[in-house]
């Protein structure tokens, strides 16, 4: 892209005769618009859910399984992967690039000395200095050029790979999910990709634009140099201008790294206290009961000595001691393991299980690793809900399609959430 220069009248005075020092000047650039921080956190979680967050075929969020029967499914993957090593060159390059607004003040600088000697023709021109700080400029320039080209080259390929999913994505639009956030969608993705693409390509243009009109030599009582100086001297400010809008509400390393790493999963879970046991409070039965009813950990599994155990799950007071009380522990990406104190730390962990000729799914404890996840279906997930301090737990076994919910018969089921937002799919951690 070939940008034509406006060259202002102080500038144009210099080819009709005099120097003018107001000339060799960079008007403040205008505030770009600025990639919003909410892009940024959506390129994260998307590339977390799409690329880093598939250990294994079981369990597949929904996300996922609607995008990789995608011929070009892997190659997104491998991007969505990649993404923590192109953020930070696109970080480098917007560092490097805002940089370059430095050169402008030491190019004012020589301008202003060919621009004396403009006006006095006697005055000694220090031709060494003049070409010493112009070729560093250009040193600068050409580094940050250099570094653009594969930048750019990266953000339209991951933007392409992006517009393909789109596409298959609204052709095959996933199940509607009205309890559990699926993740941005590749709609919004394609979007935002393709703009930062075109922005920083555009960006790359005006730097080799730049390049080609910065002078490399003085020529004495000639008012060319001059208007390439101010002209050059106008890009970069605008250039530098570009790059801070472009990362000015970027993540810091750190608040990126709970993206990457998925630990951004866990603020949806309002833990008191990790580790600290608590009760799991649910919205159905409490209506019903007008009494915290607690979901108990000794009915859903028969224990030695705890065999005439009354089989249900939603109870209060507790059926044994400890049964009211459960642990979450952290084991990554945003998954819990949880334990039950009946059954002391490090044993058992909460676990979902088929029942021969029920419709649906049923909890029951089964033995962890210690405070480590055996099976898939001991990794439990939250999302929030739309009342303040409830939240729903998925399961990695089942995917975010399935939420945990309660049944009317003092049992606990596991159904799809798309059947109701009804009140049994609602929790609260309470003190206990």
């Amino acid at each position: 892209m070939t940008r034509l220069l406006w060259l202002p009248a102080a500038a144009t005075a210099l080819c009709c005769g005099g120097a003018m020092a107001a000339s060799c000047r960079a008007e403040a650039e205008p505030a770009r618009e600025p990639v919003a921080r909410q892009v940024w956190t959506d390129i994260a979680e998307f590339s977390f859910l799409t690329g880093l967050d598939l250990d294994d075929a079981s369990g597949r969020m929904t996300l996922v399984r609607s995008l990789e029967s995608m011929q070009s499914f892997p190659a997104l993957k491998a991007a969505s992967a990649a993404w923590s090593t192109l953020r930070a060159r696109i970080d480098g390059l917007a560092d490097t690039v805002q940089k370059l607004g430095q050169a402008v003040g030491r190019l004012q600088q020589l301008c202003d000395q060919l621009d004396a000697v403009s006006l006095t023709p006697d005055a000694p021109l220090d031709e060494a200095r003049w070409n010493a700080g112009v070729a560093a400029v250009e040193t600068e320039m050409d580094a940050a050029i250099a570094a653009a080209a594969p930048v750019v080259a990266q953000l339209e390929s991951h933007a392409s790979l992006l517009r393909v999913a789109a596409a298959h994505h609204a052709r095959q639009p996933p199940p509607a999910n009205a309890v559990v956030r699926l993740g941005p969608a590749p709609q919004a993705m394609a979007t935002e990709f393709s703009t930062l693409a075109l922005r920083w390509r555009a960006v790359a243009s005006d730097l080799a634009n730049a390049r080609r009109i910065l002078p490399v030599r003085p020529v004495r009582g000639s008012s060319v140099p001059l208007i390439a100086m101010t002209a050059a001297m106008r890009e970069l400010a605008r250039i530098s201008a570009e790059a801070h809008a472009l990362s000015a509400q970027r993540l810091s390393d750190a608040d990126f790294r709970r993206y990457e790493t998925g630990d951004y999963l866990y603020d949806q879970c309002p833990m008191l206290k990790d580790r600290q046991w608590v009760g799991l409070q649910n919205l159905y039965w409490s209506e019903r009961r007008n009494a915290v009813a607690l979901l108990q950990g000794t009915g859903l599994v028969s224990p030695p000595g705890l065999f005439n155990v009354k089989p249900w799950q939603i109870s209060v007071p507790a059926m044994i001691l400890g049964a009211d009380r459960w642990r979450f522990m952290r084991t990554g990406k945003g998954y819990w393991l949880v334990q039950n104190a009946a059954f002391g730390p490090g044993t058992m962990a909460l676990d979902v299980t088929s029942v021969a000729g029920k419709p649906h799914l049923e909890l029951k404890m089964t033995a962890s690793a210690g405070d480590s996840p055996r099976f898939s279906g001991q990794q439990w997930r939250c999302a929030p809900s739309d009342l303040p301090g409830q939240f729903h737990l998925y399961n990695r076994f089942l995917s975010d399609a399935i939420v945990l919910d309660t049944a009317n018969d003092n049992g606990i089921a596991v159904m799809l959430p798309a059947t109701s937002r009804s009140s049994g799919q609602y929790w609260r951690v309470i003190e206990r």
